[in-house]
């Protein structure tokens, strides 16, 4: 009996060790999937953001045209062509954010992360006290928490105050270990989310984003 017990627990430590390189592998294939997946996302996000530039530009040369009938209608033509990709735009983020959700977690292999999450317990505290310093010396600033999540799991809330140093700049987050750039210029929670999930690695992103103030 002991002797059959030793040799179903050799069998089941040698078949983890199996095993082990594989999950190990799945994990990274998951990974790479969600990196593809948010780049496709951010390629469709950038077209629309073309086609929003083309729109602004065909109805600036409307208005300085004389305001008749036909101007006053491909105007407002435009103008629903605008609201309508800004829905799509809205559409594809808060998608992006269910999806990167799913297929994150998927990911049980723990393996090393790449990016390792420093959330003192001060965080509100930190983004209010650098809240005013940035708002006084920015085109924009604002603090908001989040929900950090690990393999399809929420980890904790964390808070973290957001600048803009000029109108066309990017986006910057800055917390306790100091700023990082987001490449996104909007301040829409959904796109906000997008850059930050772009930049962390491993299996972390983030999701609830809300304005705690702006």
């Amino acid at each position: 009996m002991k002797t059959t017990l030793k040799l179903s627990l050799a069998c089941l430590f040698i078949a983890l060790d199996l095993l082990a390189p594989l999950a190990q592998g799945q994990g990274q294939d998951i990974l790479a999937e969600r990196d593809r997946y948010m780049e496709n996302v951010n390629a469709q996000c950038n077209e629309l953001d073309v086609r929003l530039a083309k729109l602004k530009i065909r109805y600036d040369k409307l208005e300085s045209c004389p305001q008749t009938w036909a101007v006053s209608l491909a105007k407002k033509c435009i103008l629903d062509e605008v609201q309508q990709i800004g829905a799509e735009r809205k559409q594809l983020l808060a998608t992006m954010n269910r999806d990167v959700s799913k297929i994150v977690g998927r990911y049980k292999t723990g393996r090393p992360l790449e990016f390792e999450t420093n959330t003192p317990k001060d965080c509100v505290a930190i983004a209010t006290e650098a809240y005013p310093r940035l708002k006084n010396t920015n085109y924009w600033s604002g603090i908001a928490s989040f929900t950090f999540n690990k393999g399809g799991n929420s980890q904790n809330g964390y808070a973290v105050a957001l600048f803009q140093p000029t109108k066309t700049s990017n986006v910057w987050l800055y917390d306790a270990t100091g700023s990082r750039e987001l490449t996104r210029t909007s301040h829409d929670l959904n796109d906000i989310a997008m850059g930050i999930n772009l930049w962390l690695k491993g299996n972390y992103y983030v999701s609830g984003l809300k304005w705690i103030d702006q």
